[in-house]
């Protein structure tokens, strides 16, 4: 009897470990998921705003999704080393060329913080000239994707 006990409540256990495994890994795959969407959704607002909105809204928007992607970052295993580290690397340029268009006086603070965090990630050109050129492409691509996506 005793025997039988240890066996059933042996398995009961072993299930429960394997449901709790299986909670957690599909659980974070979720988050995982859930964590993009939200990236994609806020980098899609934030263009929005960088081309169709003035400057007050888009600058608002911009700072918004970069302080998500810094925090995404925080909490990757890899800060330094991790798509949303990137993404607020090129968000610092964006803001660079909204404050040039519009005359504000944070340019030189937006794209100092853009060639800061492109040499954190030990790319061999962090010139301004580079990482605008590299916007300038990205730019094309997402007025492309929003013209296209248009009703």
């Amino acid at each position: 009897m005793k025997t039988k006990l240890l066996k059933v409540g042996l398995s009961l256990f072993v299930v429960l470990v394997f449901a709790w495994a299986a909670y957690q890994w599909f659980g974070r795959t979720h988050s995982a998921e859930q964590k993009f969407a939200e990236t994609v959704e806020k980098s899609q607002y934030g263009f929005g705003q960088y081309f169709n909105a003035g400057y007050v809204p888009a600058r608002t928007a911009m700072l918004d999704h970069i302080l998500l992607l810094d925090k995404l970052s925080a909490e990757s295993g890899r800060p330094v080393r991790n798509p949303y580290f990137v993404d607020a690397m090129a968000w610092y340029v964006c803001l660079a060329k909204l404050e040039e268009t519009n005359n504000g006086s944070g340019k030189a603070e937006y794209m100092h913080e853009a060639c800061a965090r492109c040499e954190e990630l030990g790319r061999s050109d962090c010139s301004e000239e580079n990482l605008r050129r590299q916007i300038g492409r990205m730019h094309m691509v997402a007025l492309a994707n929003l013209i296209v996506g248009a009703p």
